[in-house]
């Protein structure tokens, strides 16, 4: 099971796309679009570790552009520029948990609310392209 740590991991990264998701609809408010990255960083370190975060983002030689796409994006969102900061830490996020998708998105198919979701006209269509992408692609 989840330790403390990893607890408040996971309720710093729900509390980070909360706020993304508010400050993408919010028009691109940039505090707003800040803090949900700032807090979405803190719950991956609680969540993984220092030296796993780490690892994860910049010692893989596969995931260190999107690392780099990711963190442009993140600055840029910072400094003021979110329509251009927010594609790129948008294709930054995708490169790097594009692994990770298939297992997220079944995990959603099974709750009620979720698997709702997903059958939305526009959605069903991208989550089904997303995952017959990764059918076909070669693994790193």
């Amino acid at each position: 099971m989840l330790d403390d740590n990893q607890k408040i991991g996971v309720a710093f990264c729900c509390l980070g796309l909360c706020l993304g998701g508010a400050g993408v609809f919010l028009l691109l408010d940039r505090a707003l679009l800040t803090l949900g990255n700032l807090s979405f960083l803190f719950g991956l370190v609680f969540l993984l570790g220092v030296r796993k975060t780490l690892a994860f983002f910049f010692l893989r030689p596969e995931k260190r552009r999107a690392s780099i796409f990711f963190i442009v994006g993140v600055v840029l969102i910072a400094v003021g520029y979110s329509l251009i900061g927010l594609p790129l830490q948008l294709y930054g996020l995708l490169r790097l948990f594009s692994s990770f998708l298939p297992q997220v998105l079944s995990a959603a198919r099974l709750s009620p609310i979720g698997s709702w979701i997903l059958q939305l006209p526009g959605i069903k269509q991208c989550t089904k392209w997303l995952l017959d992408r990764d059918k076909h692609q070669l693994p790193y």
